[in-house]
């Protein structure tokens, strides 16, 4: 039993409103009422027309309520770049020509007329938030990409679970592993004052893929205050490797755990690690830019190793420490 008043009466069950505005059901607690003058029949009609009304209001005001709730919010930690519920979109800026990864900039003229149209002064810091660089492009891949995985578990290799990479990449994360195992093996057969290989864990990979929108706007930051971003380290907006899923910012973990490399060979006293980072770093440079792994590294940054893109500014073992020595995660070194 149940009443038709206040709390006691039936909830609708879902797609209640769909059956009244097709007249497939009849609302129990207002079809049994009569009015004066007028037959069951009239007044389930007159019922039913008031009830598909309100099943159009009510499906009107849902839809809204969705589209208010399913706004999408900031990507990725990238400031204003898609918020812009109660103002028009974008005119996103578009970039004038390509680098060795995609769509980028190649200069500091390049960059400043991209900027400027991508980005709004801000007055603060004489800096910039660029909420109009695009967010498809070549060489852009985003979050949701089908070619982006999850790194899975591989021994000796340390990743967050949030860190994506392509299959590219994880194919050869998963031979260093290899690697490191026979390397292992191979030099605890030796006898103790012949063995060569330092004690160490493992590598980290910090970060693989990241979104390119981020680094443009850091990018453009500086190029907006007037700043070559290539003296800070920085590259010119546009796609990277990290943007196109081919790079990782790998370090190498010593036996305590401790990473003991890192960009710049100047962070050394800040790790405090058990291996000093030249030692550290040329053996990270072995196990990852061999022929079997097949990564290779970028010559003036201690921890950016690629599989696949172009060989300029790029060096494998034993040269990344012969010619360019000590990195300092700036061109030029």
């Amino acid at each position: 039993m149940f009443s038709c008043f206040g709390a006691l009466r039936p909830r609708a069950r879902p797609g209640r409103a769909r059956e009244l505005r097709d007249g497939g059901d009849v609302d129990p607690c207002t079809s049994h009422a009569s009015f004066a003058g007028t037959s069951i029949a009239e007044e389930t009609r007159t019922m039913l027309t008031t009830k598909r009304a309100l099943a159009l209001a009510v499906s009107a005001l849902g839809v809204a309520a969705f589209a208010l709730q399913s706004a999408p919010a900031e990507a990725d930690g990238f400031s204003g770049a898609n918020d812009h519920r109660g103002q028009p979109p974008p005119v996103y800026a578009t970039f004038p020509s390509h680098n060795a990864f995609g769509a980028g900039t190649r200069n500091m003229d390049e960059a400043t007329a991209f900027c400027q149209k991508a980005c709004d002064v801000n007055p603060a810091t004489g800096g910039a938030n660029c909420p109009r660089v695009p967010f498809a492009a070549e060489g852009f891949l985003q979050a949701n990409d089908p070619a982006l995985k999850p790194i899975p578990k591989i021994p000796y290799v340390f990743a967050a679970p949030h860190v994506k990479a392509t299959k590219e990449v994880i194919d050869g994360l998963e031979r260093l592993s290899g690697y490191i195992v026979a390397m292992k093996v191979q030099d605890a057969a030796l006898p103790k004052d012949k063995q060569q290989i330092p004690d160490f864990a493992g590598v980290r990979v910090n970060n693989c893929w990241r979104d390119a929108r981020y680094d443009t706007q850091k990018e453009c930051y500086f190029v907006m205050k007037g700043q070559n971003p290539q003296n800070l380290g920085l590259a010119y907006p546009g796609a990277t490797p990290h943007s196109g899923g081919k790079a990782c910012d790998i370090t190498l973990v010593d036996k305590n755990g401790k990473e003991a490399t890192s960009c710049s060979a100047e962070a050394e006293k800040s790790l405090g690690a058990a291996l000093p980072f030249k030692t550290a770093s040329d053996l990270l440079d072995r196990i990852l830019t061999n022929p079997t792994v097949g990564a290779k590294r970028l010559n003036y940054e201690a921890w950016h190793y690629e599989w696949g893109g172009p060989d300029n500014a790029r060096c494998v073992y034993p040269h990344c420490m012969q010619d360019h020595w000590p990195p300092l995660c700036r061109p030029g070194r």
